[in-house]
């Protein structure tokens, strides 16, 4: 027998207390634009809607609690928090489901073991003996499956297939089939074509202008000391010009994002041309 290591996972024996202090996580870690974009849910949506909206805030609090920050000074959840908020304020989009898949869009990716959890014991009761190292290396994409069912029996089967399809696959995976090298170079391609198709769907389009633009502006920040500032521009220089422009230059009047679009080019090409044309 394996010797067994407790795995502390969402809906488990140990979650009982993440959940007791959820509230207060929200009060004390997620930051004042947390507190105000909770009040505008309140404010703009239906009680049942912004009760869902408010659920999944503490999902998504709740699996990215235990993250480490994306970067120094800054929660792992804060990311996805602003994500949502970009999306609900600056996009003016009343749709709940894609507010609720932007504060969920990066937990399959980061977190589906917590998700998965109670799903992969109850099916394979022999994996309780097993460390989470090997949980990941048995069960693979079936984790990732298991733990969009989970979301799709709480938020709904839209919200679960948004999030599928705003998870980043495996891009080393992928990378290393056919006769591609597995460099960075082949794993930007594939980046590359894996947004270009996601963004066809024009409510994932959405959540993904959003994200991919805070990132992109933080990728700009970083200091040019920084070792993961020339892979980032590598990686995110070709998407802007190659993915985004275009397909923001032909969105039909009837896109979530059409009004904005002429805004958003802007935006891309002041950044791009300020903080990635020719550095990559």
């Amino acid at each position: 027998m394996v010797e067994n290591k407790k795995i502390d996972y969402f809906g488990g024996e140990s979650d009982a207390d993440r959940w007791a202090d959820v509230k207060q996580r929200r009060l004390d870690s997620i930051t004042e634009e947390g507190k105000a974009f909770e009040a505008r849910v309140k404010d703009e949506f239906p009680p049942e809607e912004a009760e869902r909206i408010e659920a999944a805030l503490d999902w998504m609090i709740a699996l990215h609690a235990s993250q480490e920050d994306r970067k120094k000074g800054e929660l792992s959840l804060a990311h996805p928090l602003a994500v949502a908020a970009v999306v609900e304020r600056e996009y003016d989009i009343q749709d709940p489901d894609l507010i609720i898949a932007a504060l969920l869009h990066d937990v399959v990716e980061d977190q589906p073991l917590h998700l998965a959890m109670d799903s992969i014991y109850a099916k394979y009761p022999e994996s309780r003996e097993f460390t989470e190292k090997e949980i990941k290396k048995r069960y693979g994409q079936e984790i990732r499956e298991l733990a969009l069912v989970v979301i799709g029996g709480k938020f709904g089967d839209r919200v679960a297939s948004l999030v599928d399809h705003l998870s980043n696959p495996d891009f080393n995976t992928i990378a290393k089939k056919g006769e591609m090298a597995e460099d960075r170079k082949s794993r930007n391609e594939v980046y590359k074509e894996y947004i270009a198709g996601a963004i066809k769907d024009p409510d994932v389009f959405v959540v993904k202008m959003a994200d991919f633009l805070i990132n992109v502006v933080n990728t700009g920040n970083l200091s040019h000391d920084d070792p993961k500032k020339q892979k980032l521009l590598s990686k995110y220089g070709p998407v802007i010009q190659e993915v985004f422009l275009p397909a923001l230059a032909t969105l039909d009047e009837h896109h979530p994002l059409y009004s904005r679009k002429q805004a958003l080019r802007d935006q891309l090409r002041d950044v791009y041309q300020k903080e990635y044309e020719g550095k990559y």
